[in-house]
């Protein structure tokens, strides 16, 4: 090749190089020209190209990655059962997933850029609540945190509620951020409840159909039915009345009490068992003539 040749295609190819330079494009490798030295250049710098189009494309493919895994974990929390929510080192609310919403009444909107302590925590806990992530940030150890939790937390309407709640920390880089997975139990805690009434309910018919077949007397079973009856109602006084018979409209006063203090009760004890009622007067009249408990 002539110098002015040799020349040519040095200036070729440094105007390939300047074209994937300020296009950014290094897809498109140099004309390699066989046995010269600009030929020789271009070879090893499409070996360079090859390089960098390498890592360009495993770059992208990681970012791709990235995103996809992200945008997994996105659907994830968005769709999960419980309230996922994420604050920084600093308390400030950082993710809010749609169930947040739902059990504390706060959009994602207005929540995030807050201050969790003061958004949720019911006033009781919130120098609490600070003071543990003043200390997390000293020891890097807490003691709420990777455990499951029961206590109340605060609604926006100012409603405290129950709820099961988990904490973990994620350490990234030279900071950390906590995630929290919460649970309403008000519904959970009201089905208990009924659950236990009700069983409560069924043992203390069952005591009471012993305590009278085992009675030996009407008054005895009586007794021992009311004293278990308040037991389960918690009623500290209580008296019997009877009808004379199943045709008599009056209640008349027995000597039959539950008392669980009698020199409390004595001169109400005395007056009330001077007291008769008809049927619609004073509480007892009334249950007597609707027949059902008033």
């Amino acid at each position: 090749m002539t110098e002015h040749g040799a020349n040519t295609a040095l200036l070729d190819l440094l105007g390939d190089m300047e074209t994937h330079r300020s296009g950014g494009d290094w897809s498109r490798t140099v004309t390699v020209e066989a046995h010269t030295e600009v030929g020789q250049i271009a070879t090893e710098y499409n070996r360079v190209l090859d390089r960098v189009n390498t890592e360009i494309q495993q770059r992208e493919g990681a970012i791709k990655a990235l995103q996809e895994n992200r945008d997994e974990i996105r659907l994830i929390i968005d769709h999960a059962l419980d309230g996922i929510i994420g604050i920084n080192s600093d308390g400030i609310v950082t993710t809010w997933n749609p169930q947040a919403t739902c059990i504390f009444g706060w959009s994602k909107e207005d929540i995030i850029g807050q201050s969790l302590t003061n958004a949720i925590i019911p006033p009781q806990y919130r120098e609490a609540h600070v003071e543990g992530l003043k200390r997390f940030a000293v020891t890097k150890k807490g003691t709420i945190v990777n455990q499951r939790l029961k206590l109340t937390a605060l609604h926006h309407d100012g409603q405290e509620f129950p709820i099961e709640l988990t904490i973990i920390p994620i350490f990234q880089d030279a900071t950390y951020s906590f995630y929290a997975f919460v649970r309403d139990l008000t519904e959970q805690q009201r089905i208990e409840e009924a659950l236990r009434q009700e069983t409560d309910l069924i043992t203390l018919m069952q005591h009471v159909a012993i305590a009278a077949n085992e009675a030996q007397s009407v008054d005895v079973a009586f007794q021992a039915s009311l004293d278990l009856l308040c037991a389960y109602t918690k009623w500290p006084v209580a008296p019997v009345y009877f009808r004379e018979d199943e045709q008599a409209s009056t209640l008349t006063p027995s000597q039959l009490w539950h008392l669980d203090n009698p020199e409390e009760f004595r001169t109400f004890r005395m007056r009330t068992e001077q007291t008769f009622f008809s049927p619609g007067v004073g509480l007892p009249g009334r249950v007597l003539a609707q027949g059902r408990a008033a």
